[in-house]
């Protein structure tokens, strides 16, 4: 039985930490892996927090906010069909998020080579945010205009 630390901050993530700071693996509640989760996720041990993902949803299929993690994870870990599907499970359980996921999920569709879904996604992105394209491109102008003084 592995104890696991439960350290708030990500990068104390050592394993090594005296018994009365430790907590047994099997004792950790959703919310509890799902921090450990995003404190792994934060430090960019992405296998580990995908673990204690996995883990989460075994116990709470249905909840949206884990799915969303899990698809971060799987992004950063380059499985994209993976984190297309937590996305798409996040997007239709609980849209709380759908701009970020939209964002995400017309990436995944470039990558993975689905121009027209890129499009779409991206699209509604843009549409939700009104101006914010010409916002970055008077942005870049800025700074170009900045970089040559």
């Amino acid at each position: 039985m592995k104890a696991l630390n439960l350290s708030s901050n990500a990068g104390d993530l050592s394993e090594n930490l005296p018994h009365s700071m430790m907590v047994k693996n099997e004792d950790l509640t959703v919310w509890q892996l799902v921090k450990l989760g995003r404190l792994y996720s934060k430090s960019a041990r992405y296998d580990e927090a995908l673990g204690f993902f996995d883990r989460a949803i075994e116990m709470e299929p249905k909840e949206s906010t884990i799915h969303y993690y899990r698809g971060v994870v799987n992004f950063r870990l380059n499985k994209l069909e993976c984190a297309l599907r937590d996305f798409e499970r996040s997007m239709k359980r609980n849209p709380w998020n759908t701009i970020d996921i939209l964002n995400y999920t017309g990436c995944i569709r470039f990558r993975l080579g689905d121009i027209k879904g890129a499009r779409k996604d991206i699209s509604r992105v843009l549409n939700a945010n009104h101006g914010l394209l010409n916002d970055l491109v008077m942005s870049a102008d800025e700074y170009l205009e900045l970089m040559a003084i």
